[in-house]
């Protein structure tokens, strides 16, 4: 499948961008549809050979005019952008399925949630498995792929303070286990199953690339640091109180928790080289990212 063409939405993203490197890196031709072909991300990925073209998840005729010509869709919704929230993300996931329909795509790779079928009832899930339903009814090949929680939300700019700190704080048991992806195990799964999509037809896979409790992070976190982090349990109503659905989430991870079968997805996926979350706390510049009045 080496002439592969794939278009990527949401590629100028953390997700997207490295969908777009692993389906690159893996010799398939890609092209990233964006809103603004002139903004410095979109210029970055022209600039590495990327064919990049202008279009819009709330204009399903230009998603249409952008899926022109390619072999296969990879689709990712979000209601965290700005401008967007819940109904946004589901209008959204609707009106590129249409588009992708008109422009008689032939797979769609969607970028779901992992356990977002299980009735969750968490929003920024629902939202998901709404458009996994529409997906699923409007007749198009697909495959869904369901991550985890990011690793690198652990590095984002809210988890810093507490880091600098020596503290590691999440809202759950120090003993629950969470199960996590690095971005980079994410972009080698998609572009693994953009180019078996003809075997992966109807699909749905939750994907993680492993699973331990804060303490174990917390310990991972101390090992790549340098210095003794501490683990603190962050009160749920904390939570709640910047974003009610995080807390929905948080929630459910203690009650329920993520499904993706880890030791099933070394063996059937082993190209991906999943990645410990030891491994990954390693390979960051924790000295630049914890640097006096770094945000």
């Amino acid at each position: 499948m080496s002439n592969t063409k794939v278009l990527i939405t949401g590629a100028t993203g953390n997700q997207g961008r490295a969908v777009v490197d692993a389906a690159m890196a893996a010799g398939l031709s890609v092209r990233a549809m964006v809103r603004d072909t002139s903004k410095p991300k979109a210029r970055t990925l022209a600039a590495r050979g990327v064919e990049v073209v202008l279009g819009d998840l709330d204009d399903g005729a230009s998603v249409e005019a952008a899926a022109r010509g390619v072999d296969v869709a990879f689709v990712l919704t979000t209601p965290f952008a700005g401008g967007v929230d819940i109904e946004g993300e589901i209008r959204r996931g609707r009106t590129v399925i249409d588009g992708l329909a008109r422009a008689s795509i032939g797979h769609i790779v969607y970028s779901s949630v992992s356990d977002a079928d299980q009735h969750t009832s968490i929003p920024h899930f629902d939202s998901k498995a709404d458009a996994e339903g529409y997906l699923a009814a409007s007749g198009i090949p697909f495959t869904i792929t369901a991550p985890v929680y990011f690793a690198d939300n652990v590095a984002l700019p809210w988890n810093l303070p507490d880091l600098k700190k020596g503290k590691f704080r999440q809202a759950l048991p120090a003993d629950r286990v969470l199960q996590v992806v690095p971005l980079e195990d994410i972009g080698r799964f998609n572009a693994a199953v953009i180019q078996r999509r003809s075997n992966l037809v109807g699909r749905r896979i939750n994907y993680a690339s492993d699973e331990l409790s804060p303490t174990q992070m917390t310990d991972a976190l101390s090992a790549a640091i340098g210095r003794t982090i501490v683990y603190e349990q962050q009160p749920l109503e904390e939570v709640r109180a910047t974003l009610d659905e995080m807390g929905a989430m948080y929630e459910w991870f203690d009650r329920v928790g993520y499904s993706a079968e880890i030791d099933a997805l070394k063996t059937e996926f082993p190209e991906v080289e999943w990645t410990p979350f030891s491994r990954w706390v390693e390979s960051q510049d924790w000295t630049s990212l914890l640097a006096e009045g770094a945000s």
